[in-house]
C-alpha cells in the first residue's frame, strides 16, 4: 500500500484525463464526460485561488462537454446538469467580471431546460434531477430579478421533481430537493402564510430524509456525520419556525436534531442487527452480503460502501414504523418533556438559539409542559468571536491530522484478485458471443 496525500492523488488524476483527453478521438462516446470531469476540477481550483480567467476556461469546458455529447447519450442529460450547475455555482464571479448581467445563469436555464425536455427513462432519475437544477436556477434568476413568474416555474419544477423521488425513500438525492422546495417555498414572502406553512413542513421533510440516512447507517462511524450534517437544515427550520410565531414547532425541530445526534452517538446496534430483531433476517443477511461485496478498506461495518435503491427501499419499508424508526422520526411532545423534567425535579428544559444579529432566542419548556419563548439580547455568534475561532481551529487541525488515502499498489493482493476477475469475465463474455 503506498500512502498518497488527497492533492496528489487528484493531481495525478487530472494529469491522466489530460492523457486521455488528447489520446482519444473526436467521435468517442466518453471524450465529453473525460473534458467535463478535467473542468470541474479546474473550475473548483481557480475559483479557489481566484483567477477568474482560469475559471472561464474551465468552465466553458464544462459547457462544450455537454454540448458535445451526444443528445441520445446516457450521459447527456448529466453533463447538462453539471454544466448548469457550475454556471450557476460562479454565476457571481463570472456575470461580475466583464459578462453581461445574468449570462451565466441565463445559459445554464437554457441548457437545464434542454435537459429536462430530452431527459427520459435512459438515465435513472434524469427528469427528477434536470427539474431540480432547473427549479434552482431559475429560483437564483428570482432571487436577482424579482420576477415572480420564475419563481412560480421553480415551485413547480420542483414539486414535480419531488412526486417523482417520492417512492424511493432513504434517496440521498431527497434531501437536496426538498431543500430546494422548502426555499423556493419561503421565497414568497410573510404576507403568503399558505406558502410559509408548506415551506416549514418541506423543511421538516429535510429533517427526515437526513433520519432516513442516519438509519441506514446505524451502529456504524459514519451515523453520526450523517446526523451533524442536519445541523443547517434544522437551525434553518428552528429559525423559520420562531418568524413565523410556531415556538412549539421550534421546539419539535430542536428536538429532532437531537434525536439524530443521540441516536447516532449512542446506538451500537447495526442495521442487520435492527432488522434481525425486527423479524427480518432474510433482508439482513443480504445486506451483509452487500457490504461483503461493494465494502471497501475504511468502510464502517454494518453499511454498505453503496446502497443499491432496491434494497434501501426494501429496508425502510421493513424498519418503518418500528422502534428504530420512531427514535430518530419523531420528537418527544412538550407534556413529556415535562414529565420528565418532574421526576428529574427540574424546572425546565432551555435550548439556547445564537442569532446572527445580535440577539438570540431561549425556546423553553417547563415542568408543567408549557412552551416559552424569551429573547436574549446579546445571544450571537459573530464571524470573528471565539466560537468562529475555534471552529476554524478545530477544522484545520482535522485537515492536518486526516489519515492519508492509501492507495492500493498495482500487485497487492486486492488489485491482482480483481485484475484476474475482469479478466475472467471479459473471457466469459468473448466465449459467449
Amino acid at each position: 500500500m503506498v500512502p498518497v496525500s488527497l492533492g496528489e492523488e487528484a493531481g495525478r488524476a487530472v494529469g491522466e484525463l489530460a492523457e486521455a483527453a488528447s489520446a482519444l478521438p473526436a467521435d468517442h462516446p466518453l471524450l465529453p464526460a473525460v473534458i467535463s470531469e478535467s473542468g470541474l476540477y479546474h473550475a473548483d481550483r481557480a475559483a479557489r485561488e481566484g483567477d477568474v480567467t482560469a475559471l472561464r476556461a474551465a468552465v466553458e469546458d464544462v459547457v462544450r462537454a455537454a454540448a458535445l455529447c451526444s443528445p441520445g447519450s446516457a450521459h447527456h442529460a448529466p453533463l447538462l446538469l453539471r454544466a448548469a450547475a457550475v454556471l450557476c455555482a460562479h454565476s457571481d464571479v463570472l456575470d461580475g467580471h466583464g459578462n453581461s448581467a445574468g449570462s451565466s445563469l441565463d445559459q445554464g436555464i437554457d441548457l437545464l431546460t434542454a435537459a429536462v425536455n430530452e431527459a427520459g427513462r435512459s438515465f435513472h432519475g434524469a427528469r427528477a434531477r434536470c427539474r431540480y437544477g432547473l427549479g434552482r436556477l431559475l429560483l437564483t434568476r428570482f432571487r436577482r430579478s424579482h420576477d415572480k413568474a420564475d419563481l412560480d416555474r421553480s415551485v413547480g419544477l420542483l414539486q414535480d421533481a419531488r412526486t417523482a423521488v417520492h417512492s424511493l425513500p432513504g434517496d440521498p438525492f431527497s434531501v437536496l430537493l426538498t431543500r430546494a422546495l422548502a426555499e423556493a417555498l419561503r421565497a414568497y414572502g410573510p404576507q403568503d402564510t399558505d406558502r410559509r406553512r408548506q415551506s416549514r413542513e418541506a423543511a421538516k421533510s429535510v429533517l427526515a430524509a437526513h433520519g432516513r440516512a442516519v438509519l441506514l447507517q446505524t451502529g456504524t462511524e459514519a451515523a453520526l456525520d450523517s446526523a451533524r450534517a442536519a445541523g443547517d437544515d434544522m437551525m434553518r427550520l428552528v429559525d423559520w419556525c420562531l418568524a413565523d410565531g410556531c415556538t412549539e414547532a421550534a421546539l419539535e425541530a430542536l428536538e429532532l436534531g437531537r434525536g439524530l445526534v443521540l441516536n447516532a452517538a449512542t446506538v451500537a446496534a447495526t442495521v442487520p442487527d435492527l432488522l434481525e430483531q425486527a423479524g427480518h433476517a432474510r433482508l439482513a443477511r443480504e445486506w451483509r452480503q452487500e457490504d461483503h461485496a461493494g465494502g471497501t478498506t475504511g468502510t464502517p461495518s454494518g453499511a454498505p460502501a453503496t446502497v443499491p435503491d432496491g434494497l434501501r427501499l426494501r429496508v425502510l419499508q421493513a424498519l418503518e414504523g418500528g422502534p428504530a424508526e420512531r427514535r430518530i422520526l419523531s420528537a418527544p411532545v412538550p407534556a413529556e418533556i415535562g414529565r420528565a423534567l418532574r421526576t428529574l425535579r427540574a424546572d425546565a428544559l432551555v435550548h439556547l438559539i445564537p442569532g446572527t444579529d445580535g440577539a438570540g432566542d431561549a425556546v423553553i419548556v417547563t415542568a408543567t409542559g408549557a412552551v416559552e419563548r424569551l429573547r436574549l439580547p446579546g445571544l450571537a455568534v459573530p464571524d470573528d468571536g471565539p466560537a468562529a475561532a475555534y471552529g476554524e481551529a478545530l477544522r484545520e487541525f482535522t485537515a492536518a491530522t486526516a489519515e492519508p488515502v492509501v492507495i492500493p499498489a498495482e500487485h497487492d493482493p486486492p488489485v491482482m484478485w480483481e485484475s484476474h476477475r475482469r479478466s475472467r469475465k471479459r473471457v466469459q463474455s468473448a466465449s459467449g458471443r
